[in-house]
């Protein structure tokens, strides 16, 4: 088909893989089809499937972009489920998004 996808070698497309980021990643966490990465900044990066808002951002979905809506948190964990996801700051504030 001329574009890059992922399959675990049973010919079932999984999606487009995420591009690299070009920043220093403290955690990166996987779901079932989107991806986060914590910076060292501490800002909440994500890429992938966007179907139940678990980006939490708009965009283009295969590139790493900040998650605006923590460029102000000092978060120093995330994790990510199936379709959601999961943050917490410096300051003990648990975040949730997705479904």
């Amino acid at each position: 088909s001329g574009h890059a996808s992922m399959s675990a070698g049973d010919g079932v497309d999984r999606g487009s893989p995420c591009v690299a980021i070009e920043r220093d990643v403290l955690q990166v966490a996987c779901g079932g089809r989107h991806t986060l990465a914590l910076s060292h900044t501490h800002n909440v990066l994500s890429c992938g499937s966007d179907v139940a808002g678990q980006l939490g951002r708009p965009g283009e979905q295969a590139l790493f972009a900040v998650v605006p809506r923590f460029e102000a948190s000092q978060v120093v964990h995330v994790a990510c489920g199936g379709a959601h996801n999961a943050a917490i700051s410096a300051d003990g504030v648990l975040f949730t998004w997705g479904k």
